[in-house]
C-alpha cells in the first residue's frame, strides 16, 4: 500500500490516462479534533454533501495537479494536508471519459477557523467521524441530496485509516531500533 506517495507519483496517477478529458481528485480529511470536512453547496435548484475536491486540467506540470488539489482544500475547507493516501481511481461511467481519484488526507492542519472560510456558495460542516453516518442520514431525509462520492470516501477510509496507521507506527518503531 502507497501510504505516502511522493508529490511526483501522485502527480503521475492523477495525470496518467491520456484519454481522459479531465480528472477530478476528492479528498476525505481528518481535522485534529477527529473531524471530516463536507462541503454543503447548492446544485441545479437542490443541495448537495459532497467532498472537498478539485477538477484538474491537462495542462501543466504534475507538480501543479499537487498545488491545484491542495489550493482547493484550502480555499473550500481551510485545512492543508502534508500527507497523501491514494485510496481509489476509478474510471467515470459517463460520456465525460474522465477518472476520479479519492484520496484520505489523514491529518489536515487548520489554517484558519472553518467560519472564517470565505465561501461564496458553500458551507463547510466539520462533522465528527463517529456521528458521520447518522449526520448525513438526517440531511438526506431533511431533503439534502449527498452525493455518492462521500460515502464511498467514507467506507474506504474507513478501511485504509488502520493501514496507515499501521505504516506510521512501524516506521516510528523503526526509527526507534536504530
Amino acid at each position: 500500500m502507497d501510504t505516502q506517495p511522493s508529490p511526483s507519483r501522485l502527480a503521475e496517477l492523477a495525470l496518467s490516462a491520456p484519454v481522459s478529458a479531465h480528472e477530478s481528485v476528492y479528498v476525505v480529511g481528518f481535522t485534529p479534533d477527529g473531524a471530516i470536512p463536507l462541503i454543503e453547496t447548492p446544485s441545479d435548484g437542490r443541495t448537495v454533501i459532497c467532498l472537498p475536491g478539485v477538477r484538474l486540467t491537462r495542462s501543466g506540470a504534475p507538480e501543479d495537479a499537487i498545488a491545484a488539489m491542495r489550493a482547493s482544500l484550502a480555499a473550500e475547507t481551510g485545512c492543508d494536508a502534508s500527507e497523501w493516501v491514494i485510496m481509489s481511481r476509478y474510471g467515470i461511467p459517463t460520456g465525460h471519459r474522465g477518472m476520479a481519484t479519492i484520496l484520505m488526507a489523514p491529518s489536515l492542519k487548520r489554517l484558519r477557523a472553518p467560519e472564517r472560510v470565505r465561501a461564496l456558495r458553500h458551507r463547510v460542516h466539520e462533522v465528527p467521524v463517529a456521528e458521520a453516518n447518522a449526520w448525513l442520514a438526517e440531511r438526506k431525509r431533511s431533503g439534502v441530496d449527498v452525493d455518492p462520492k462521500v460515502w464511498v470516501g467514507l467506507l474506504l477510509a474507513e478501511r485504509h485509516f488502520p493501514r496507515w496507521a499501521r505504516a506510521r507506527l512501524c516506521a516510528a518503531l523503526a526509527r526507534l531500533r536504530q
